[in-house]
């Protein structure tokens, strides 16, 4: 059984990595728990700095990317809401 947890989360890295976009992903404290390669380089900071820190700072509107999680928690979707990632 302990393969498959395995398995899984080689699956999830999979899926971040997989796309060219910086992908983010969160708790629902808006805490993140792991980002992509495309991330790392869109805010020129190491995998390893950007987990465990709050998803929202790194936008410039602050406020309006924790709305954006939020939503995403409560409604499993948003549309199309662009924001503007930080250099760190």
């Amino acid at each position: 059984m302990g393969n498959t947890k395995i398995q899984d989360s080689q699956y999830a890295r999979n899926l971040i990595e997989a796309t060219l976009d910086p992908l983010i992903t969160i708790d629902v404290d808006g805490i993140i728990m792991d980002v992509n390669e495309a991330m790392v380089k869109a805010t020129d900071t190491d995998r390893e700095k950007l987990i465990g820190t709050r998803f929202s700072t790194y936008f410039l509107e602050e406020r309006k990317a924790q709305a954006i999680y939020r939503e995403v928690f409560a409604n499993e979707f948003v549309l199309n809401c662009p924001m503007t990632i930080m250099m760190v």
